[in-house]
């Protein structure tokens, strides 16, 4: 549109360089907003003058009815899941999942297979074998007998994807996980033109090992009077010595808004970001703080109400999933035609899961317990209870070799403006060095300097 101004909002970047996206309903543009998930909006067309706008409406939202009667959910689960993959298999073409070997979308395999469908699976691999699934992808091929695709995907790959993928998305978006995302759908696309994917099993069933310790944090609160916990945290804190160690525990002496936007910074954390912004987000930071956002969502599922396990699921909801994982894989998926439906994001599984008290989902000692031991009599245990991996990238690495998507990109024109220099230097030689670990920042201002030169 020719009139359309572009002029970027800071408070879009400074939520770009903490969360890796940026939240509905803002954008990358000012003066310009996202319609939120779960609304919908009426302009109405008059014949003559302007366009008259409703304000958005919501018509759905993740909800907590907890059923404290129901021991075990078990079967209901399984039936469930059963349905809904039966459900989007609906297609006139055809169709297929997406198999990384991990829970959700080996349990969304098993699902469609045992309602009665054929199935094509597909899985992406590395060489680097820390972040290799295929092995586990290739058990539940072979139980459910899929027709299964699994490529192998190198630094070299990766690098050369780097400019399609970025021109699918039209504001800074860091996940990483996008490149491979990418091209596992475009190796999926030359068998099927529907996949099915266990997105959302996460979020809705507590699948991240943040909820852990967000069990550890409510265990704390309930059996110490908070300001006594808080001060054992903050001892804990002085006296670790570990980086890592020290941040989560810091996390259990913060506020609940503090500890979930935290726990859900993957890239600058406010300190940092403070250090090494200029200009225009230097200046907003001076009263925009990206917990505000959190503590914003957070009205609608209290911790005090919902508890803190639930309070976590929802943000999950609206942050990482709406604006991250959903966000990936639109993008990629359309750039080569391919419809990907979530099948644990059925609205009856979005309603059971709502359902299932949060004690029997996340403790202490274990994450998604409902689910994995529902799905026990489909999957083999290897499957449910190994550590979870995620669909990540051996970026880390690559970076410290100068190979893959960043290799050895020190470009600052675009990003002069919003960061210091020097500042992100840093944080590279910090990296390449191995004295800690910021291939998440170093990504994220990466694709920001690349994504400005596109756009602006």
């Amino acid at each position: 549109w020719p009139e359309f101004q572009r002029v970027i909002d800071p408070v879009a970047v400074i939520d770009f360089l903490t969360f890796g996206f940026i939240l509905d309903p803002r954008t990358v543009w000012a003066g310009v907003k996202k319609l939120p998930a779960g609304h919908w909006m009426r302009v109405h067309l008059p014949h003559e003058g302007s366009p008259a706008v409703s304000p958005p409406q919501q018509y759905w939202d993740f909800t907590f009815a907890p059923d404290h009667d129901v021991r075990d959910w078990d079967e209901t689960i399984r039936e469930a899941l059963r349905a809904a993959a039966d459900e989007m298999a609906i297609a006139d073409v055809p169709i297929g999942t997406f198999l990384s070997g991990g829970v959700d979308s080996s349990a969304v395999t098993a699902a469609l297979s045992l309602a009665g469908h054929d199935v094509r699976s597909f899985t992406i691999g590395f060489d680097e074998q820390a972040f290799d699934e295929r092995p586990w992808a290739k058990l539940v091929a072979e139980r459910y007998q899929t027709e299964h695709h699994a490529r192998r995907v190198s630094a070299d790959e990766m690098a050369a994807l780097n400019d399609a993928v970025l021109r699918q998305f039209d504001e800074p978006f860091g996940d990483y996980s996008a490149l491979p995302t990418y091209a596992l759908c475009r190796e999926a696309r030359a068998h099927i033109t529907v996949a099915l994917s266990g997105d959302g099993g996460d979020e809705a069933f507590a699948g991240y090992s943040r909820y852990r310790r967000v069990s550890v944090r409510a265990a704390v609160d309930r059996y110490l009077p908070f300001g006594i916990g808080r001060a054992a945290a903050r001892l804990a804190t002085f006296i670790s010595g570990d980086a890592s160690r020290s941040r989560m525990l810091e996390q259990y002496a913060a506020s609940p808004a503090a500890m979930f936007t935290d726990m859900l910074t993957l890239g600058l954390r406010r300190p940092l970001l403070r250090s090494i912004a200029r200009g225009p987000i230097a200046a907003e930071l001076a009263h925009y703080d990206p917990q505000d956002s959190i503590a914003n969502l957070l009205r609608a599922a209290p911790p005090t109400d919902v508890g803190l396990v639930n309070a976590m699921r929802y943000l999950d909801l609206k942050t990482t999933l709406t604006a991250g994982i959903l966000t990936k894989v639109d993008r990629a998926s359309m750039a080569v035609s391919l419809e990907v439906r979530p099948v644990f994001l059925n609205h009856q599984l979005l309603t059971l899961a709502g359902r299932i008290p949060s004690h029997q989902l996340a403790s202490p000692r274990y994450t998604k317990h409902a689910l994995k031991r529902a799905l026990e009599p489909w999957l083999p245990f290897e499957i449910l209870y190994r550590p979870k991996m995620g669909f990540a990238l051996p970026l880390s690495g690559w970076m410290r070799r100068d190979a893959g998507p960043v290799g050895s990109t020190t470009g600052h024109a675009r990003n002069a403006e919003w960061l210091d220099a020097r500042g992100v230097d840093r944080l590279r030689d910090a990296h390449r060095s191995s004295n800690a670990d910021h291939k998440a920042t170093l990504y994220n201002v990466n694709f920001l300097e690349q994504w400005l030169a596109q756009w602006t």
